[in-house]
């Protein structure tokens, strides 16, 4: 009988990081500070229509940036904050637009070519997006974040191979780099190589302990081979983490239904002669290092 399904998270590029609400407040009323003493102010527009867009105030928004348009400089820097600002309010053609004269305006650095394929990799044009990482790398061959991020784009289209390479590479460059241990944990558990996909799971949770993606591949991983009590102990770390980490509770309620032991989820068994509770542990991480389930990367 099939067991049922286990929630695994895939890394994904994220483009645009989201503010609290207080935060966007504050960053509205300083636009609009500066703008009242400098109507025309480019840097402000973009600013505000990004903020604006964030609050639900879509048509300000591209009405603030139609003004910012009208005043940009044929400049990359220009072309940049605007690509910025139209990704900001979801129009991906106007970032795009944008981002690709930044390129064609400045040939000699990275950064126009990294935005421009971060765009196009949450947009699914994997191939364009591989195509200006490389050209970024051409530039900035040590730029860690773009080794993980082709290392994303490859995992897209399953060459896992050379997503392991670009995973590894920035992982050489930033051995503490936590998103590209998650990362190439992912790759190694596409290829079935389970035992170095839990290695590189704990590996980031070692790093930084509040990773919820890693509690859950790690966990999921470590299910399907087999090491469901360990498992169990991933998850209720998770829900310290998180207490409202949905994937966790699902997780947990799939191994109470698959398994076959009457263990208590509350209280996870472990191969030392005393049993921790996650519900005694101050944070994850303590509860992670008490279990021996997270372990420095031997040198």
């Amino acid at each position: 009988m099939n067991e049922p399904a286990l929630t695994i998270h895939p890394r994904t590029a994220s483009i645009v990081p989201s503010a609290g609400a207080d935060a966007l407040k504050a960053a509205e009323q300083a636009y609009r500070s500066l703008l009242a003493d400098e109507p025309k102010h480019f840097r402000a527009l973009c600013g505000l229509a990004a903020v604006r867009s964030q609050l639900g105030a879509e048509a300000e928004a591209r009405e603030l940036l139609t003004q910012a348009v009208g005043l940009a400089r044929p400049l990359a820097e220009d072309q940049l904050a605007l690509g910025s600002a139209f990704r900001r309010i979801k129009d991906l053609d106007g970032a795009r637009r944008h981002l690709e004269a930044a390129v064609a305006l400045d040939r000699d650095h990275a950064e126009p070519r990294i935005q421009l394929a971060n765009l196009l990799l949450a947009a699914g044009d994997v191939q364009n997006a591989i195509v200006n990482y490389q050209a970024a790398l051409d530039i900035d061959l040590n730029n860690a974040e773009v080794h993980q991020s082709l290392g994303l784009a490859f995992q897209r289209l399953q060459q896992f191979q050379a997503a392991i390479r670009h995973h590894e590479k920035a992982l050489a460059i930033k051995p503490r780099f936590a998103l590209a241990h998650i990362s190439l944990g992912d790759a190694y558990r596409h290829l079935v190589r389970h035992d170095e996909a839990i290695a590189e799971y704990r590996r980031a949770l070692a790093i930084n302990p509040q990773l919820t993606d890693a509690y859950i591949n790690l966990g999921g991983t470590l299910h399907l081979t087999g090491r469901r009590e360990e498992a169990i102990q991933i998850y209720q770390a998770a829900l310290i983490a998180n207490p409202n980490l949905a994937d966790a509770h699902y997780n947990l309620g799939t191994r109470r239904r698959s398994s076959t032991t009457s263990a208590p989820l509350s209280c996870a068994r472990h191969t030392r002669p005393t049993t921790i509770s996650a519900t005694s542990c101050r944070s994850a991480g303590d509860f992670l290092r008490q279990s021996a389930i997270i372990r420095p990367r031997s040198a």
